[in-house]
């Protein structure tokens, strides 16, 4: 899925954390060179260390972590008084509460949690002020534009001087270590091309061919047919090392499938809200591993939908082994999770601390209260 002709609101739609440089196969790169197949075998690489053979103790880790911003009934009550502060998840109290947040942007980079908890974007470079929409030189790209701050080599954390609506004359090919942080503007990237992350093409997500540790978070999702997918094709077997975080996301009106659809991996989806999807809201082939836990489903009217799974390309003999799990979620008007596999592992945590788990799904609309687009104002709590 492209994004052209959609428009992209970075007023702080979502955090999607990546460690890994997203590669694509050759064969699907045109005019592929010596440069090209260089980035592609490093890109591998690099997904390859950021791979975590034990990914229960990366979910186990997250739940904890969840557990401990909402221990008191009072946590919430608190983040919501706090200096007109209004957070009610453990990224956005990571960093929302700070009315000097403007003055501090790259502490976000120190909020992502799940597999793409490591990632650092442009936390080890230099502020970029993008001051002008216009996109109008492809070749030597106007300084001060967005495409001008792309290109430029090494990390770079690019902000905007103002509101603006940047209209993309060809896709934007962003280089590794860079962050777009929209905060305190409202920028649409509207009616033109859309964007391409080094080798992967971006819809509303995709995330495809061997990346892995990302998180995928805060986002709010509406009127879209292909949502979210994880992994391409089912022949790609790379994908196996993919490790996916879905968390405290907002699928809401006009969605109708693939909340998310997975291949091969590893994927926890936690602490999300998902309303009246039109298909399904999980699917999956070439049997990935799915922990589905402390979401709310609230199913449509619709008699031939209240199912929140679908599985491809595998009958039932199959698809039974594929380890489908859910624990803790919260079931309305009908719907209702078809389980396989085997049950979730209960393993240590690596912090050694197992009382506190992920939240039940009575928590997903709290917790996915403020997802998407955040207006911020500098000098204020966000």
């Amino acid at each position: 899925m492209a994004l052209s002709n959609r428009k992209i609101l970075l007023a702080v739609i979502c955090v999607v954390s990546l460690v890994a440089t997203l590669p694509r196969s050759t064969g699907k790169i045109a005019n592929f060179d010596e440069y090209l197949q260089k980035r592609s075998e490093e890109s591998l690489e690099d997904s390859l260390k950021a791979f975590n053979p034990n990914p229960e103790e990366v979910t186990k880790e997250f739940n904890e972590l969840v557990g401990r911003e909402l221990v008191s009934e009072n946590v919430t009550r608190r983040h919501l008084l706090q200096n007109g502060c209004k957070s009610t998840n453990p990224i956005d109290n990571c960093w929302r509460c700070d009315r000097n947040w403007a003055k501090n942007r790259k502490r976000l980079a120190e909020c992502a949690l799940g597999f793409g908890r490591n990632a650092v974007g442009g936390k080890r470079g230099r502020i970029y002020v993008v001051t002008d929409p216009s996109d109008d030189n492809m070749d030597h790209p106007k300084p001060g534009t967005l495409r001008h701050a792309i290109i430029q080599p090494g990390p770079l954390w690019i902000t905007f001087s103002h509101h603006m609506i940047i209209k993309l004359k060809q896709e934007l090919i962003f280089t590794s270590h860079k962050t777009i942080d929209g905060r305190g503007a409202e920028v649409h990237i509207a009616y033109g091309a859309g964007f391409t992350i080094q080798f992967a093409l971006i819809g509303l997500i995709d995330v495809i061919e061997g990346s892995t540790a990302v998180t995928i978070s805060n986002c709010k999702f509406n009127h879209h047919n292909d949502v979210m997918l994880l992994g391409a094709h089912d022949s790609d077997s790379k994908d196996a090392i993919m490790q996916v975080t879905v968390a405290f996301n907002k699928f809401g009106i006009g969605c109708i499938q693939r909340m998310p659809r997975c291949r091969w991996g590893f994927f926890h989806v936690v602490n999300n809200d998902y309303a009246q999807w039109e298909l399904y809201a999980i699917g999956g082939s070439a049997h990935p591993t799915i922990i589905s836990q402390g979401n709310r489903f609230k199913a449509s009217k619709n008699l031939y939908t209240k199912e929140v799974t679908k599985r491809d390309y595998a009958p039932k003999s199959e698809w039974m082994k594929w380890q489908w799990r859910s624990e803790g979620d919260k079931f309305l008007n009908g719907a209702f999770f078809t389980e396989s596999g085997p049950p979730i592992k209960q393993i240590k945590a690596p912090l050694k601390r197992n009382l506190i788990n992920f939240k039940p799904g009575s928590y997903a609309g709290r917790l996915t209260r403020f997802s998407g687009a955040l207006k911020c104002y500098v000098g204020r709590p966000c």
